[in-house]
Formats: structure tokens, sequence, C-alpha cells
């Protein structure tokens, strides 16, 4: 059995991860709000897509979901595979 001790830096650990996920999740949205048009890469391709969804805070919080601005094709890709900004979101979009 583990010592006290460790399950309590155990549960801080795990207090602080969710808190980032979080986080993750919300700077995500933020940056990148539904509606918005970025630029984004897959591979050796780029394409631009519109904002549609998030991934879960708990399982996927950097993931963002975008359908493809010709196809409508739904894509899901990691934040960091946003090059820019394709337009500005729409205020009060």
């Amino acid at each position: 059995m583990a010592s006290p001790s460790a399950l309590q830096t155990l549960d801080h650990a795990s207090a602080a991860l969710s808190d980032a996920q979080i986080l993750l999740s919300y700077a995500v949205q933020q940056a990148y709000p539904l509606g918005a048009q970025v630029i984004a890469r897959s591979g050796h391709r780029s394409f631009k897509v519109r904002i549609v969804g998030y991934g879960a805070s708990w399982s996927n919080p950097g993931d963002v979901i975008g359908a493809h601005l010709v196809t409508g094709t739904p894509r899901r890709f990691h934040y960091p595979a946003i090059l820019g900004m394709a337009l500005p979101p729409h205020v009060g979009a």
C-alpha cells in the first residue's frame, strides 16, 4: 500500500493535470472561436477550415474540429497544426 504522503502527492498531481487540461481547452476556444476560419496543416498539406467544435477538456483538450471550407468534411487536429487565421472571426457571431 502506498504511503499517505505518496497518495497526497498523487491527488495533487491529478488536480493539477485536470486544471491544466481545462485551462488549455479554454485557451484554445478563446484563440479559435466557433466560426473562425483558419489555415491548418495536415502532413505536408494545408487547407482552410471553419472551426465547428473542440475536443473534450478531459480527453483531448487541445483538439480543434474544423470543417473544410470547400468540401465541408470535418477534420480533427491539435491546435499547433493551425498556421494562422484565414479571416478574422465575425464580431458577435
